[in-house]
């Protein structure tokens, strides 16, 4: 026998075991037909975040805002409707439509506060004051406004320095127009007497 014979008898035993293992398959099963998606109730109620007085943890819990965002919107504050996320600038409007049906924004009080003395002598409210109150006192400016915003809530003014948001120049400057609310005391809970 010869060479080429060999291997032309090995290339049609080939052909011949795969022709009749094509031949032993059955035809493919149709595939599986997908089972519709589940979709969530449509009356499933969602908890709406007040933009102008939710925490950065609860902002930070509508998916789709992200951490940064979270800071933009507390220093943005306050706000009339949510679409001044986009109309500031603060969210996309790919990122606003994704959120916007998890947002509201609770009617403000319109009546005006009274004014007990003139702007230039009254104390300000770390925790409460608005951008504008904040930048009215001399030693604070624009960019510091929004740290301590930023880093409310505050025990004392003195966490101003303490928490490198003011220098201890500009806090001498504006300690004298600032203050923090003292929160009421709450009685200690009464507890049983020990037998």
């Amino acid at each position: 026998m010869s060479l080429k014979n060999i291997v032309g008898g090995l290339f049609l035993g080939l052909a011949i075991i795969a022709g009749s293992a094509l031949a032993d398959t059955k035809p493919a099963d149709k595939p599986a037909e997908k089972a519709p998606a589940k979709t969530a109730p449509a009356d499933k109620k969602v908890a709406l975040v007040d933009i102008n007085t939710a925490t950065q943890e609860q902002l930070e819990a509508v998916p789709g805002i992200g951490k940064e965002n979270c800071h933009h919107i507390i220093y943005g504050r306050p706000y009339t409707s949510t679409d001044e996320l986009v109309a500031r600038s603060i969210l996309t409007k790919a990122t606003y439509d994704k959120v916007k049906d998890r947002l509201t924004v609770a009617q403000a009080d319109t009546k005006p506060a009274p004014k007990a003395m003139p702007a230039e002598m009254a104390l300000v409210d770390i925790n409460t004051a608005s951008q504008e109150q904040l930048e009215a006192v001399p030693g604070i400016g624009k960019e510091n406004c929004h740290h301590i915003i930023y880093g409310r809530p505050y025990k004392t003014t003195d966490e101003l320095v303490a928490r490198s948001i003011l220098t201890k120049e500009s806090y001498d400057k504006a300690k004298d127009r600032l203050t923090v609310a003292k929160a009421e005391a709450k009685p200690a809970p009464k507890t049983a007497p020990k037998k």
